[in-house]
């Protein structure tokens, strides 16, 4: 495989990746109940720069820059809530 060949692949790959991140979170983010709400508050750590405890992360919420937000304890975000942060 030419030189070339090997960019097109690993573009390809890092598309697919970047895609099955997204779609991960599109399920994540409107999985109903208080099943979605565990799983939600469960990757609220990874997510935010810090995370206190009891964080409730309702339906459908986008969050963008979330490396650059910190919350407290028992912070309940709503759903359909959207929370930007962009340095």
């Amino acid at each position: 495989m030419s030189s070339f060949g090997h960019i097109i692949s690993k573009l390809s790959i890092d598309r697919l990746a970047r895609e099955c991140k997204e779609i991960s979170i599109e399920l994540i983010s409107f999985l109903p109940g208080r099943f979605g709400y565990f799983v939600r508050s469960l990757i609220s750590s990874f997510i935010f720069k810090k995370s206190g405890y009891d964080v409730s992360l309702g339906l459908g919420i986008v969050i963008t820059g979330g490396k650059n937000i910190e919350i407290g304890n028992s912070i309940n975000i709503m759903r359909f809530s959207c929370l930007y942060s962009h340095i």
